[in-house]
């Protein structure tokens, strides 16, 4: 082989190689810029379970499961958020089993709640793709929630109760619960009035609380919607009127002029405090009293003056309450005589008028209600004397 043969031999291989080289680049290259399978794959994702009813401040686990499309197999590592309500975790990646959960926690108040669950992106193991968006929704409808109105309910003994405490489910219910109220503790005390499948329900003392445990008695109302049931209890306390001290007495004013035609007069009062078994005072309570007017210990409600004349009495007006917001009473009396042909002799200690008071508390109907709970003999005397006897 002559010289230039091999030269031109050598030549061509050289540009073999350099032509390979460049081939190997350009694939290179190409195979870059080729699309991957992942990209874009469409994908589903369920809530379970999708709907229900809890109780007011319930927990629920909620699972969202991301598959594919194409051929419903499971999808790892997909993000997914939850939206609607209090969900703990917010967020979160599917296991392999194309799964994640979170716990949703109802609110503090009867209603309905939407939660979503969003998957917004795939971690593909070779590459961080985007796929395609999904969600899907779960409504939770909540029941229940605290009882409010007043705890107080009243016993006045032999006297209806004109305190009739009413108690009312919490407001927001979703359409169709219905409620139950009933007496668990404490029903010989306590009685539900009316209806017991409203929103409210009305109360009506028929015994006193024990003294020392006034709460003793229980009101539980019972929501229920789908077969959900969920129950509330409020403590209630029977109170009765059960003694009435005497706080303060006015100076009585008895006076019986010495040329006067009038028989004179009588202008008092007495404070009182009401309180129920416990000892604490009650405002509100009604009270009643009743006089008897006795003449010299008998005879009808009459006085004989001196000459032998018979002049009626006026009694007192009873008083009816109700005690103020401090549980007080104030029993205040007039008492006038009646005019005499002449004045009567002031010089003999004798018996002009004795009267008898009785009161009773809790009603306004004289002689009902808790009592007597004090008796007086109130007794005036021709020479001026006064005396109130309890």
């Amino acid at each position: 082989m002559n010289v230039h043969l091999k030269t031109r031999l050598l030549v061509i291989a050289n540009s073999a190689r350099v032509c390979w080289f460049y081939c190997v680049i350009v694939l290179a290259l190409v195979g870059m810029a080729r699309p991957s399978a992942a990209i874009n794959f469409p994908v589903n994702i369920s809530l379970s379970p999708n709907a229900g009813t809890l109780c007011v401040g319930a927990k629920q686990t909620l699972t969202a499961t991301v598959t594919k499309q194409a051929d419903k197999s499971a999808v790892s590592g997909a993000s997914v958020s939850f939206t609607g309500g209090s969900v703990d975790p917010a967020s979160g990646n599917t296991n392999t089993n194309g799964n994640v959960t979170t716990t949703w926690t109802s609110p503090a108040s009867a209603g309905t709640v939407t939660v979503t669950a969003t998957v917004s992106w795939v971690a593909d193991p070779k590459n961080n793709v985007l796929a395609s968006s999904a969600s899907d929704k779960a409504t939770f409808n909540f029941i229940g929630g605290a009882i409010t109105g007043d705890t107080e309910a009243r016993y006045y003994c032999s006297g209806p109760s004109p305190w009739s405490p009413i108690l009312s489910a919490a407001t927001g219910q979703p359409s169709g619960t219905t409620y139950s109220w009933s007496v668990t503790a404490g029903a010989t005390k306590l009685a539900l009035v009316g209806a017991t499948n409203q929103q409210t329900v009305s109360c009506q003392g028929t015994a006193p609380s024990d003294p020392a445990n006034m709460f003793d008695v229980t009101v539980q109302l019972t929501y229920s919607l789908n077969g959900q049931n969920c129950t509330s209890t409020q403590k209630v306390q029977v109170r009765q009127p059960s003694a009435l001290p005497l706080l303060k007495s006015g100076p009585a004013t008895v006076y019986y002029p010495p040329n006067s035609k009038a028989y004179g007069f009588d202008n008092e009062f007495r404070r009182y405090e009401v309180d129920d078994q416990a000892g604490k005072p009650m405002a509100g309570a009604m009270w009643n009293e009743i006089w008897d007017t006795f003449v010299r210990g008998a005879g009808p409600p009459t006085i004989i003056d001196q000459d032998g004349k018979t002049i009626p009495v006026p009694a007192p007006t009873p008083g009816n309450g109700p005690a103020d917001a401090n549980g007080q009473v104030t029993d205040q009396f007039f008492y006038t005589g009646v005019s005499f042909p002449t004045p009567p002799t002031q010089t003999t200690h004798s018996v002009i008028c004795s009267m008898r008071q009785r009161v009773w508390l809790g009603s306004a109907t004289s002689g009902l209600g808790c009592g007597p709970m004090f008796s007086a003999n109130i007794t005036y005397y021709s020479d001026g004397a006064y005396g109130w006897t309890p």
